[in-house]
């Protein structure tokens, strides 16, 4: 009877609330890889202060009922990181709620926004958003992932068998099994909204990020550039994500500088109505 009441009071003692750490993989897609965007993105971190843990509570785990305490938070900002690493130059992480950015072109401040737990399959789904700013703070767009894991594996249900015989032990592997499901539907989240990443990147909602920022927010216009635009448009550029860069402005002539996806940086000369290209020097992506 005592071995008996030693083993209850430890199924009791070891029925408490546990902290879960998930650490996403964040693999890198060759698929979406893209090269040399020179513009700066700034992910931040939420202070410490505010990050708060995701709770599931009688989570029944390898024979005990739980209260599972699982952190994605912490680790989510870098993830992104990595995933905007695979487009742009310039990725940095900063622990801050303001919305201000002298040298960067992008403000991404990331977030878990559902997560949940299945109490018989332990199948796990995650959702999370990346709002995204510009320097000055306004929003620019808000990208969605969701992720799903497998259901139930047999290696949780064999160890199951243990746990409910074996104080602590469910426990010990539970935050094991608990912490694999949730990184599964994590990874699946991050690559989702990692695709979405590359598609807006390269030609939606943050295609002209790359650009310099007074191109980004031009308010001056040259007499001559629609026809210089003609130009550029001929030599292959978008001017929907492309720009143009008036460097010379002198009675009837006009020099432009194309900044288009890949091409070369080249010059546009024009005099008085009439434009041709110059083609020379660097890749745009590089200035």
């Amino acid at each position: 009877m005592q071995v008996i009441g030693v083993v209850v009071v430890a199924l009791l003692l070891s029925a408490c609330a546990q902290t879960v750490k998930v650490t996403p993989t964040t693999l890198v897609s060759e698929e979406t890889h893209t090269e040399g965007i020179s513009t700066k993105v700034l992910i931040q971190v939420p202070p410490d202060a505010v990050q708060k843990l995701h709770v599931e509570s009688g989570l029944v785990v390898l024979g005990v009922i739980n209260d599972w305490k699982i952190d994605t938070h912490s680790s989510l900002p870098e993830a992104v990181a990595t995933l905007f690493s695979q487009h742009y130059e310039d990725v940095v992480l900063a622990k801050s709620h303001h919305n201000s950015c002298s040298d960067c072109s992008l403000i991404v401040r990331p977030k878990i926004t559902d997560l949940n737990v299945n109490k018989v399959s332990m199948q796990s789904s995650v959702a999370l958003e990346l709002p995204i700013y510009d320097a000055q703070g306004r929003h620019v767009t808000t990208l969605s992932g969701y992720g799903i894991s497998p259901f139930l594996s047999a290696t949780r249900v064999g160890a199951g068998v243990a746990g409910y015989f074996i104080p602590f032990l469910g426990n010990v592997i539970g935050s094991q099994v608990v912490a694999a499901t949730v990184e599964r539907a994590f990874d699946k989240a991050l690559e989702d909204v990692g695709t979405k990443i590359a598609r807006e990147a390269n030609s939606g909602s943050l295609a002209r990020t790359w650009l310099p920022p007074d191109l980004v927010r031009k308010k001056s216009y040259g007499q001559y550039e629609y026809t210089a635009e003609q130009v550029a448009r001929s030599h292959g550029c978008d001017m929907r994500s492309d720009g143009l860069r008036l460097t010379e402005q002198k009675y009837h002539r006009e020099r432009y500088q194309a900044h288009c996806w890949g091409k070369p940086l080249f010059t546009i000369n024009c005099e008085y109505g009439r434009c041709s290209a110059d083609e020379k020097s660097d890749l745009a992506i590089n200035n």
